[in-house]
């Protein structure tokens, strides 16, 4: 099936064509107002990091709220399943960790009857599979939570297959992004130039129609058509 970029997708290239319209802009400010233009096209740069830390959390939580609505845990990638499964059990084990508390351990285990269906793939899919479980502690883009958000999901070369659809190392790709979004947020930031802001705008953009097409493939095998957010 041909690929149909998502709605998510389609609100990122909005925005990034918008800062840089606004980077651009504040261009023609370097005789005037140089510390002005610094300042927009810092803000250019973080605020791209930042959309493209949304659209990351939104695929995936359009994703997971789709199958749920259409009863297609069956379908869903073991993986996931079993991510949202060891983090509901997660704090159990820890207090039985902590005091040792055998009888207390097996208790609580019983009270989650709706686990056994929902890692033997029950069609309906749990309140507490969300997209925000998966997603938590490794929505922001680099590529060491690149590699884990996509490996809960069941993609586990996720960087291997952004790198083939981009012709390009995206690892290098993601860390030099961030190395310079962590620059800007320290009280020294590096000066940029408008090429900078238009080469990270850029890059942002590829990445995320990347992301885009992989994930869209991933979701037709897990879900089909219905599950994506054209």
């Amino acid at each position: 099936m041909a690929y149909r970029r998502s709605l998510y997708r389609n609100s990122f290239d909005n925005q990034a064509k918008e800062l840089l319209l606004k980077a651009r802009g504040a261009q023609k400010l370097t005789k005037l107002y140089p510390e002005l233009r610094d300042s927009v096209f810092q803000c250019a740069i973080l605020l791209v990091v930042a959309a493209l830390e949304t659209y990351i959390k939104l695929i995936v939580e359009s994703w997971v709220q789709n199958i749920k609505t259409l009863n297609l845990g069956h379908i869903t990638p073991a993986d996931a399943r079993a991510f949202v499964a060891s983090k509901k059990l997660e704090r159990k084990f820890a207090l039985f960790q902590y005091n040792g508390d055998e009888r207390a351990l097996y208790t609580s285990l019983l009270s989650e009857s709706e686990l056994w269906p929902f890692l033997n793939g029950d069609s309906k899919l749990p309140a507490f599979f969300q997209g925000k479980v998966l997603h938590e502690g490794a929505a922001y883009p680099s590529s060491k939570n690149m590699k884990k958000l996509f490996g809960r999901l069941g993609i586990n070369d996720m960087i291997a297959r952004l790198s083939r659809s981009l012709s390009r190392d995206v690892e290098v790709l993601i860390d030099s992004i961030q190395g310079i979004r962590t620059a800007l947020a320290h009280s020294s930031p590096p000066p940029l130039t408008i090429a900078d802001v238009e080469r990270i705008l850029a890059d942002c953009t590829s990445l995320v129609g990347a992301i885009d097409r992989v994930f869209y493939a991933h979701v037709m095998k897990h879900g089909g058509q219905d599950c994506w957010t054209p």
